[in-house]
């Protein structure tokens, strides 16, 4: 993967999210979104994203 400038990326089935955490360090000027229907698994990737806080 080779994201460039000002591109989206959109992942169905992100799962932890280690893809999205690979692209992101790659091109940091770039949008990512996931969709995941498994809750569990999204709680592992939303702590790793932060946007969880206990």
């Amino acid at each position: 993967m080779n994201p460039q400038d000002n591109e989206q990326i959109l992942e169905f089935g992100f799962g932890t999210g280690e893809n999205l955490i690979l692209a992101n360090n790659r091109n940091e000027k770039i949008n990512y979104f996931g969709l995941e229907i498994d809750p569990k698994v999204k709680y592992i990737a939303e702590k790793k994203f932060g946007k969880k806080r206990d």
